[in-house]
């Protein structure tokens, strides 16, 4: 990704590095979906995306909830962990490979209080965030591979306030554009110095704390721009 890109290219040899644990913006939101009434969990993994969703499932099957995995990809040669879900209830398992399938098709087993998690390529996204609302399940959770497309966005440099209170709102791009001095709710968008397009700079400063750093809860509502997104439960 971007961050790779960067420290190989612009990283000095030498150079301090403070390093973080590793944050999980992408969970699975058991047991809050007991509290939500939710009755089933439908997993939609396409090519790579499995890799969070196939933990999510051990999780749901460990725990009694109802399931269904469909994982997608272009042939069986090169799908991830098909060993590993093999060993799963098939009944609850589909595999689709060849032509690119229809959203109706992703999302037949969505339905009223049932939650949606979704992981693949950014060009299956739009059309499943168009199908779910007819779906009438109760939340779809996503996680995107690379930033979403910046629409209209200008440059912007965080005011030092903002930046304190909001440290994961800190980019490189804050010491190299032009912004609105509050930082409020309108979103952020912008690119990093050398113009690779940045998820973390699309987010709204006024939610990163809520989008970032806090456990899920029923008020998170769709996060636009941060690269993930929820609608509860």
């Amino acid at each position: 990704g971007g961050a790779s890109i960067e420290i190989h290219d612009q990283l000095p040899a030498g150079a301090p590095v403070t390093a973080g644990g590793p944050r999980n913006a992408f969970p699975f939101a058991y047991p809050h979906l007991a509290r939500a009434d939710i009755s089933r969990v439908v997993f939609i993994a396409a090519g790579i995306g499995i890799t969070p969703i196939l933990p999510m499932v051990r999780a749901a099957a460990a725990a009694g909830v109802d399931w269904h995995l469909t994982y997608l990809g272009r042939d069986t040669a090169t799908m991830a962990f098909l060993d590993e879900i093999g060993a799963l209830d098939p009944d609850r398992v589909r595999i689709l490979t060849g032509a690119r399938r229809t959203a109706a098709e992703l999302l037949a087993h969505a339905g009223p209080r049932a939650s949606v998690y979704f992981c693949g390529p950014p060009g299956l996204l739009p059309d499943i965030r168009t199908r779910f609302d007819r779906t009438g399940a109760a939340g779809l959770h996503f996680e995107r591979f690379s930033p979403e497309p910046v629409v209209g966005g200008e440059p912007f440099t965080l005011s030092p306030p903002c930046e304190r209170r909001y440290p994961m709102c800190r980019t490189r791009a804050s010491r190299d554009s032009a912004a609105p001095a509050a930082c409020g709710s309108s979103p952020a968008t912008s690119t990093t110095a050398d113009d690779r397009p940045s998820s973390t700079n699309q987010t709204r400063c006024s939610s990163a704390p809520t989008a970032r750093s806090q456990p899920p809860s029923p008020s998170t509502c769709d996060r636009p721009g941060t690269g993930r997104g929820t609608r509860w439960g």
